[in-house]
């Protein structure tokens, strides 16, 4: 079960605000730290799947307000684990598949933007490649023309 950690810093009302939103999600931790400005901190521990909808609901009513932040980061672990809930057999709606894991459109879009960026490395790939293939055209080789179309995978094997 992915898991992703919601931090937000705003004024004293709009914590309750949050905690009000939050009744109708499947929120597995909330909590708001008063901070020495007069601020606090909103932490909200959830699955994945919920983040999306949560995201949508703050970015409606708090973010972008009076310099309010987002920041989402993906939960390696937590102790003590939860445990899946079971299925319950008499509701129907549980022997329907379960939609797979899925990363939100914020962090969709950050991978995005991380993996279009030029650099020098991923430039030269590019260029040896194409000498690859020059040689496997003249040689009339199908491998090392194959070899020699994927420079992106050996540059992501680089900065893994």
């Amino acid at each position: 079960m992915a898991l992703r950690l919601i931090e937000m810093v705003v004024k004293e009302k709009g914590a309750e605000e949050i905690r009000e939103l939050l009744k109708e999600h499947k929120v597995l931790d909330y909590r708001h730290l008063r901070l020495s400005d007069g601020d606090v901190l909103v932490r909200i521990l959830l699955e994945a799947e919920q983040n999306e909808a949560v995201l949508d609901r703050l970015c409606e009513r708090h973010v972008g307000k009076e310099g309010n932040r987002v920041v989402i980061l993906p939960v390696e672990a937590t102790l003590p684990r939860d445990d899946p809930e079971p299925a319950d057999a008499a509701d129907p709606s549980a022997t329907e598949e379960q939609c797979p894991e899925r990363i939100g459109r914020e962090e969709f879009y950050e991978d995005i933007k991380a993996a279009a960026q030029y650099s020098r490395v991923y430039l030269t790939m590019v260029i040896l490649s194409t000498i690859v293939a020059a040689v496997g055209l003249y040689y009339n080789s199908v491998a090392i023309i194959i070899g020699a179309a994927r420079p992106d995978a050996m540059y992501t094997v680089l900065h893994a």
